[in-house]
């Protein structure tokens, strides 16, 4: 090849580097834009679930004690226990006890008025 030759090839690859980098940012942009809907989607999923078995809880004893069950085994962190009425992590060292079908067992439901905007 002749030194013009070279010349242009690493002009023309220099362009190409430049593109790459353009479309490069183009898909970091997608990706994020992505991201976030899915993710806005997933919260969107669990508000739902989270309502309708808080709203079945309320209805059934036997929904409410095995959500109390499936709480605290799952809740490690005091702050999160509280909100469902459940003993620090500390002094729950064993799983609360399904009372008898039909028996009342209460759950404290969080009120609702301060629902997140729909979007």
């Amino acid at each position: 090849m002749t030194m013009i030759n070279l010349d242009k090839v690493g002009q023309k690859l220099a362009k190409l580097k430049q593109e790459r980098r353009k479309v490069d940012q183009k898909l970091r942009i997608l990706q994020g834009r992505h991201r976030a809907q899915f993710n806005k989607q997933e919260s969107k999923k669990r508000y739902v679930v989270g309502e309708t078995v808080l709203e079945a809880a309320k209805r059934n004893p036997t929904i409410q004690a095995w959500l109390t069950n499936l709480l605290n085994g799952a809740l490690h962190l005091d702050g999160e226990r509280e909100l469902f009425g459940l003993p620090n992590v500390e002094s729950s060292q064993t799983t609360i006890a399904s009372p008898p079908v039909g028996a009342p067992v209460t759950l404290p439901v969080p009120n609702h008025t301060d629902k997140p905007p729909s979007s």
